[in-house]
Order: C-alpha cells, then sequence, then structure tokens
C-alpha cells in the first residue's frame, strides 16, 4: 500500500484500539457539545510552537478540532 493508505490503516488500528479498551475518541463521547464558535475559540486561544513537523496555524487548529466532533 502507498503511504497515505498506510498512515490511514495506522490511524484506524489506533482507534480501534482505543474504542477496544473503552477509551472515547470524539468530543461527542466526552459529552462535548462541540459548536464552532467554541471550537474557534480553543483554535484561537492555543499557544502555537514550533513542532517537528510542521507549525499549524490557528485556521489549521479549527478544522482538526471541528474533526473531533
Amino acid at each position: 500500500p502507498g503511504q497515505a493508505q498506510l498512515a490511514g490503516q495506522g490511524i484506524q488500528a489506533l482507534a480501534d484500539f482505543i474504542r477496544e479498551i473503552g477509551l472515547p475518541i470524539n468530543f461527542k463521547e466526552l459529552g462535548i457539545q462541540a459548536d464552532d464558535a467554541m471550537l474557534r475559540a480553543v483554535a484561537d486561544s492555543t499557544n502555537i510552537m514550533a513542532g517537528c513537523c510542521k507549525k499549524l496555524n490557528a485556521d489549521e487548529i479549527f478544522e482538526i478540532l471541528k474533526e473531533c466532533r
């Protein structure tokens, strides 16, 4: 498989493991009603630091948070 497919399989395997041990995998399972306004506030208040791969901006963090609903 290609790198993207392999990465997707790894992400799915991790999600399956987390679910298997009973941990929540999104905001809804945590009981958090995450609307866009709340997620934008979190993204805008994030202390953005350079990491090993890519420095994210607030808009990118917002998009990631929306995927966690």
